[in-house]
């Protein structure tokens, strides 16, 4: 699985919509949407705040 993927099944695991997670982020729909998407690799900071806030509410 590769790194789009895994967050891709830890934000849907996290009920998090495309929106929420650009929301809680402060990142564009347009931006999480084209991640998912693969048309745009984001930076590994980015990726590990992303998968962290999915995880961090998967758990609640």
């Amino acid at each position: 699985m590769n790194t789009t993927q895994s967050f891709s099944l830890l934000r849907q695991q996290a009920g998090l919509s495309i929106d929420k997670i650009a929301h809680i982020t402060g990142y564009s729909q347009r931006a999480v949407y084209l991640f998912e998407k693969k048309e745009v690799m984001l930076r590994k900071m980015v990726f590990d705040q992303f998968t962290r806030i999915a995880k961090q509410l998967s758990c609640h």
